[in-house]
């Protein structure tokens, strides 16, 4: 049982800090449950965020417990100001309870290691959409909510009608809240599941694939929801508390000022290779001037001056064609494009103290 939902709250778009606890559970104390691949997600969801420039704090199976999640919410309500950023990701297993609110028929959810049922009676050790929005409200940083699981439709107020699991009466309650400058996307409807492979849950893997921070959130959405549709009965779901909230671009939400767009990858859109390829890469931006240097690790492979680019898909695409030989091992298969005013080649040798605007992975195989 799977979802994944994101509930973004905003105030302005001026980024100090960013932090990201990430938590994955494939597995539960006493309790046997289908196994998941939470540890591609966390593992891939991490990269995603290290690239972003969010410091990831990860808890895995036996160290998700009820009681180390609440630490590290606990935490960010006092180590975090108002312009900084808060993202906290969960991949697992989701369902929903019998609510404790007269206007909520059940509760959501997520299934942690410390989790404790007696028959269909949940007893301890879950985390809860009213204890989520708690911590959400306490926090004074702006949020990201980022959930894989299942049954996540109206997460965002537990307006659902699914049947669940009972609620044990060991259970805290806590009062629901409803934050308004707040985004929720989650992977399906109420009545559906969140499909999970050996490559990690789908959601997440299309979200991570199709991933432009330039494009609206309604419009990044719509792709990945058709994305999925191809092939599984599985809808994300998208609420805002405001309209023009879909019309921001996660680069605006992640403290990215939107003149400097850059986007670096292949030549051919690959991310894997065979021993001896040649490789190309393009970097693609709106920037009229500068000084682009690409890296293989801390390795210099080339550098171009954004002038000389040709256009590239309606924006400047500096091509650095089969600059690279696909070897294997690579010590670091990090490419890394750095951005100076000028072409001082006294510096570029530190890569430290580069500016890295963009930055991918690449596999070799063979």
């Amino acid at each position: 049982m799977r979802i994944l939902i994101s509930i973004l709250l905003l105030f302005n778009l001026a980024v100090a800090k960013k932090l990201a606890l990430i938590v994955g559970v494939a597995e539960n104390v006493g309790i046997k449950l289908k196994a998941l691949h939470s540890d591609v997600d966390l593992a891939n969801m991490k990269r995603f965020l290290e690239s972003h420039n969010f410091e990831v704090k990860i808890l895995q199976n036996k160290r998700a417990t009820l009681l180390n999640v609440r630490k590290e919410f606990k935490k960010a309500t006092k180590g975090l100001r108002s312009d900084d950023l808060f993202l906290f990701y969960y991949t697992g297993h989701g369902d929903t309870m019998e609510g404790i609110n007269k206007n909520e028929a059940e509760d959501n959810f997520l299934a942690l290691y410390s989790m404790q049922l007696n028959g269909r009676e949940v007893v301890a050790g879950v985390l809860s959409d009213n204890e989520i929005s708690f911590w959400m409200n306490k926090i004074v940083a702006k949020k990201i909510l980022f959930v894989d699981a299942c049954h996540s439709g109206t997460i965002y107020k537990s307006l659902g009608d699914v049947n669940g699991f009972k609620r044990g009466s060991r259970l805290k309650k806590f009062k629901s809240y409803s934050p308004s400058n707040y985004i929720s996307i989650s992977s399906s409807q109420d009545d559906q599941t969140s499909i999970d492979t050996q490559d990690g849950g789908v959601f997440t893997t299309s979200f991570l694939k199709l991933f432009d921070k330039n494009r609206s959130i309604k419009s990044l959405m719509s792709k990945v929801t058709n994305d999925i549709l191809k092939n599984r009965r599985q809808k994300a779901n998208l609420y805002t508390s405001s309209k023009n909230l879909q019309n921001m671009t996660f680069g605006e939400l992640f403290g990215y000022k939107p003149n400097l767009y850059f986007k670096l990858d292949t030549m051919t859109g690959k991310r894997n290779y065979q021993n001896g390829e040649t490789i190309g890469f393009v970097v693609k931006t709106k920037m009229k001037s500068g000084i682009l240097y690409l890296y293989s690790g801390d390795e210099l492979l080339d550098k171009m001056d954004i002038k000389d680019c040709p256009k590239y898909q309606g924006v400047k695409g500096c091509q650095f064609k089969d600059i690279l030989t696909a070897s294997s091992p690579l010590t670091d298969n990090k490419i890394k494009a750095v951005l100076r005013k000028n072409g001082d080649a006294k510096d570029i040798k530190i890569i430290s103290k580069q500016k890295i605007i963009a930055q991918m992975r690449i596999n070799i195989r063979g």
